[in-house]
């Protein structure tokens, strides 16, 4: 049992934190690797964007808790055609929004690090601005960046990767 004013109990207190900090960046990482979007998103200008999606409430609510940002939910199950999907919650960050919670989960992430370092960039020169406009600068990097994570994140088979598997047989 750690004691009110003991040294050794408050330096116990502070690894605990340390550990639980670390467990969480890390825990955040896997929620982006796998159930996450990370972009530089439209419509013009496009804007650094990161979202959580899934059916469980507790991961998404626990992500707005500590980042802010939107928290969204989805019932397309009666769309035509979508009869047997469950309703889904999603946590979305945007803007200068996306810094903090992707300066966490860089070092762990696995599947989205390039993602991730692109849509920091961008977030980490945006200016404080008093409506859309962009230098002309400003809006070449931000397309660039628009087409790359939109290259990263293209769902189907990597033409590129599929070409590499081939020439190995």
């Amino acid at each position: 049992m750690i004691e009110a004013g003991d040294p050794a109990g408050h330096e116990q207190l502070s690894l605990i934190h340390e550990e639980v900090e670390v467990a969480w960046c890390a825990y955040l990482a896997g929620l982006l690797d796998g159930e996450g979007y990370i972009a530089v998103a439209g419509p013009w200008p496009p804007q650094p964007r990161i979202d959580v999606t899934m059916c469980e409430l507790a991961a998404v609510q626990a992500c707005h808790a500590r980042y802010g940002g939107s928290l969204l939910f989805y019932d397309r199950s009666r769309e035509l055609g979508q009869g047997n999907r469950r309703p889904v919650h999603q946590w979305v960050a945007s803007g200068r929004g996306v810094i903090r919670p992707l300066r966490d989960a860089l070092p762990h992430l696995r599947v989205k690090q390039e993602q991730a370092r692109i849509t920091l960039a961008v977030a980490g020169g945006m200016r404080d601005q008093g409506g859309w406009t962009l230098t002309q600068a400003e809006a070449e990097a931000r397309r660039r960046a628009y087409h790359r994570c939109r290259e990263l994140n293209r769902r189907g088979r990597n033409e590129a990767a599929s070409a590499a598997g081939e020439e190995e047989r």
